[in-house]
């Protein structure tokens, strides 16, 4: 008992320290306090990881040219970042405190398209770095 005490008092000092208004809901599923304008995506991204605690991590140029919608109120970490995101052939995936986004393709599959990159080499004949197998 005094353990969940002891996390309890941890867990609401924490909340006040950084300010962020939590609720949790009757089915348990814990929401915070946004306030988030309609901005360019990186910048509302920004401001969802100082509001929530999560980073969030993308490819170079997936964010590119692409707006938010503004949010404002309590929500659960996946409906925020999913008003966020407003339908922009993007998905995102959470791994613990963090939000990767990729853009969604036409298959189903999630995937980032990498730039090309060029592998080189060159062949040593030296007979005593062979080896042989009997």
């Amino acid at each position: 008992m005094i353990g969940v005490l002891t996390r309890l008092r941890c867990i609401f000092l924490v909340i006040a320290f950084c300010g962020t208004s939590v609720a949790v809901s009757s089915v348990g599923a814990v929401t915070l306090q946004f306030d988030i304008p309609a901005q360019s995506l990186p910048s509302a991204l920004d401001q969802f990881s100082r509001q929530s605690g999560y980073q969030v991590s993308s490819a170079s140029g997936v964010l590119e040219r692409k707006n938010s919608r503004a949010i404002k109120g309590q929500y659960s970490i996946e409906q925020a970042i999913t008003l966020i995101l407003n339908n922009q052939s993007l998905d995102w995936f959470i791994s613990g405190t963090n939000i990767i986004i990729a853009v969604k393709t036409n298959d189903g599959v999630n995937s980032t398209v990498l730039p090309t990159v060029k592998v080189q080499g060159s062949s040593v004949n030296r007979a005593s770095e062979r080896v042989y197998e009997a």
